[in-house]
């Protein structure tokens, strides 16, 4: 089962609890804060088992997608996966393979039209 951190835990806990595949992603994604204070993300979630970081956020993003899972692949590449959340209904918006750690960000402002950077 994954580990869930708290809205309050930084990610350092993420790294104390062993989960440096989803620190790394959350690094390459800006860091929390910056997704935090850019787009309001919140409950970060991440798995060392199934290599992978997901977390909501709340601004609306284009592609009506809230949430998001990174999964790192055994070719080193990244799968995302973006997710509607609303009333207990979960739809995948979309879902992309092969991508590399320096196109996590540019692919996510992309896809919901938010922008992780000034």
């Amino acid at each position: 089962m994954a580990r869930k951190t708290s809205k309050r835990r930084s990610s350092r806990r993420l790294r104390s609890n062993g989960l440096e595949v989803a620190e790394t992603i959350l690094q390459q994604m800006g860091g929390g804060r910056r997704l935090k204070a850019m787009i309001g993300a919140y409950d970060f979630l991440g798995s060392e088992k199934d290599r992978e970081l997901q977390f909501k956020w709340k601004a609306k993003a284009r592609n009506g997608a809230n949430a998001i899972t990174i999964s790192l692949d055994p070719s080193d590449t990244y799968t995302l996966k973006f997710w509607k959340i609303r009333a207990g209904k979960v739809t995948k918006i979309e879902e992309m393979e092969g991508v590399y750690d320096d196109m996590l960000r540019s692919i996510f402002e992309d896809r919901t039209g938010l922008y992780l950077r000034m």
